[in-house]
């Protein structure tokens, strides 16, 4: 019997701020039949979603990392776990005194191990030097009101030692990003990357510029949105390396611009366009966090628009210019006002209303953080949860627009 799944997929990024993996959230979009424990309820939840996912593509060649608690450590259900792309992250409630052999045991099966939601301070130091030596990473809680920023200098030095890296988790601010990497961290997972870090001249590159100034160009007018984008070679250059990327997987190589608007059509065009938006002057699709959660989030959208009969279009472009602020350094207002080709229910959507758009935003948002009990719209817009999960599910794993 199929299962769907809620699945989520949450960035780990290193201190170039490059994706380093992915930790899935996931859970049975509905339990199995009769009385089952948590247990058994993971057990099924796994085999499903290893039946059904094909983790290069979810993972995007990315490591993932996945929690456990000591019952499922002392079961066979990681045995069926693919060691090459998964760090199995022991949970805080875990006795490790207690479950030392079977630490020992998964290290000696070739299980990565990560220690989740380490709280810092002077009781749990000797606490960490005592099993460190069974993990390859350690996830600092930073935000737990038991944590000690005084002591984290001195945790820090027994991962080091150890061979470990030290991962903050909850990092939810640019400032906090800066000062946990100078304070040694090397990965790092939350939202900081999403948030926007306003710049006070209020001004945005030459090259954004010609983005929105192409973007604002009526598209029924491709022989000028090309001339427009060949005038500016970089620009060309590096549309053309982001359309021909891993990121999109297209069946055969785009060598012009020309030729990118007789394959893909102008619409697809103007959404990589947009997407470009996000991306730096040298885009690496695969390791840019915010091109990867707003594709995957515009996406979502998309499909959700097309199976209670929106516009599809007016979904991914709510989508994808959600996190307009992060994209052009300034304020939502401000960047809004420069997109005259946007649609009034889009911008509607944008700055807080309450239309069909704005609720497949609230609901994209929830499951991009793994909030499968907020999603309290659902019945407004007249989806199903089943379906939902499936969706978002097949979102994941597409690298097509």
């Amino acid at each position: 019997m199929h299962t769907e799944l809620f699945l989520a997929r949450q960035p780990i990024l290193d201190e170039k701020e490059k994706i380093y993996g992915y930790e899935l959230l996931y859970r049975p979009s509905s339990p199995p039949q009769g009385a089952i424990d948590d247990l058994h309820a993971t057990s099924h939840t796994l085999v499903a979603l290893f039946n059904s996912v094909d983790f290069d593509e979810l993972l995007v060649h990315k490591k993932g990392f996945i929690n456990v608690d000591a019952r499922m450590l002392s079961s066979q259900i990681l045995d069926i776990l693919p060691k090459s792309n998964f760090i199995v992250e022991v949970l805080e409630s875990v006795d490790l005194a207690g479950a030392t052999p079977l630490l020992e045991k998964a290290r000696e099966s070739g299980l990565r191990l990560a220690l989740d939601d380490y709280v810092c301070n002077e009781k749990s130091l000797s606490h960490l030097e005592e099993f460190i030596e069974f993990f390859d990473i350690v996830k600092f809680d930073i935000l737990d009101k038991g944590t000690d920023k005084a002591v984290l200098p001195r945790a820090l030095e027994i991962v080091r030692k150890s061979g470990a890296e030290p991962l903050a988790e909850k990092v939810e601010t640019k400032e906090e990003y800066e000062e946990l990497k100078n304070m040694g961290f090397t990965l790092f997972q939350g939202y900081y990357f999403a948030k926007p870090e306003l710049h006070s001249t209020k001004t945005v590159s030459p090259a954004k510029l010609k983005i929105l100034e192409i973007l604002n160009i009526d598209p029924d007018q491709t022989q000028k949105i090309a001339e427009a984008i060949k005038s500016e070679p970089d620009l060309a250059v590096t549309l053309l390396r982001l359309i021909n990327s891993g990121f999109f997987a297209l069946r055969r190589q785009i060598s012009s611009v020309q030729q990118a608007l007789l394959y893909i059509g102008v619409q697809n065009l103007r959404k990589w366009l947009l997407l470009m938006l996000y991306a730096k002057n040298e885009p690496d699709p695969d390791n840019n966090a915010v091109l990867q959660s707003v594709k995957v989030r515009a996406e979502f959208m998309s499909k959700m628009a097309v199976a209670i009969g929106l516009d599809s279009e007016k979904a991914y472009l709510t989508g994808v210019l959600s996190l307009v602020e992060t994209m052009l350094g300034m304020s939502k207002e401000e960047a809004l006002a420069k997109m005259r080709f946007l649609d009034k229910e889009v911008e509607e959507a944008l700055l807080g209303g309450s239309n069909d758009y704005a609720k497949l935003l609230e609901i994209a948002q929830s499951f991009e953080k793994g909030n499968f009990d907020d999603i309290e719209s659902v019945s407004v817009l007249g989806l199903e949860q089943q379906r939902l999960a499936g969706l978002y599910c097949e979102t994941l794993c597409s690298n097509s627009l």
